[in-house]
């Protein structure tokens, strides 16, 4: 069964490796002691979280699940970018979680860096009827730069590390000879030109 709008549902599986380390978020601070490492992880952690929300990437490698309660014409994975289909299962119309292959049942687009990817069904082929019920189909997959942080773009990391050092000034009373509103002009220019296409 196919329909342009429904909804679904993506959860992350796990907890990735971060992007950027406690060690270089010292360094872009210029602070030699661990003393405040605690508020700096603290900074790190919710600029990642900022910078993957706000530009729609994952950036170190991470599983997610998609859950759809029907299929759709094409399924859209809004994490960019992809690395692999780990499964596509779906419930039949006796409740029987069923896989579908890769390439026998269905076909993937992975898209890039700056798109979504896109899995249709494969020549010839048509999607199932599932269950009548939520969350009947379940893409599990995997998305990333990779498990290197060095293999993220620079300008992500640099705008991580930016938006680290305004929290971490801003809590610490500090300001660095910067005007706080020209860093997030800056910082939200930066998130701007890294969002992802979503078609």
């Amino acid at each position: 069964m196919s329909h342009s709008i429904l909804h679904e549902s993506l959860t992350r599986l796990g907890t990735p490796e971060p992007a950027v380390t406690i060690d270089e978020g010292r360094t872009y601070l210029r602070i030699r002691h661990n003393r405040d490492d605690s508020i700096i992880q603290m900074g790190l952690e919710a600029a990642i979280e900022d910078h993957e929300a706000q530009t729609g990437r994952q950036l170190m490698t991470a599983s997610f699940r998609l859950d759809l309660d029907l299929f759709p014409t094409i399924i859209r994975l809004r994490k960019p970018p992809l690395l692999s289909i780990t499964k596509l299962e779906y419930l039949d119309t006796t409740g029987t979680l069923k896989p579908l292959v890769e390439g026998t049942d269905f076909v993937v687009d992975k898209g890039s860096p700056d798109s979504v990817a896109r899995i249709m069904p494969a020549h010839g082929k048509w999607w199932p009827t599932t269950r009548r019920q939520l969350n009947a189909v379940q893409v599990t997959f995997s998305c990333g730069f990779g498990t290197d942080p060095q293999l993220i773009p620079a300008r992500d990391r640099l705008r991580i590390l930016a938006v680290m050092e305004s929290l971490f000034t801003h809590s610490s009373g500090m300001t660095n000879g910067r005007s706080p509103v020209t860093l997030k002009m800056v910082l939200q220019q930066m998130a701007w030109q890294r969002r992802v296409i979503r078609t």
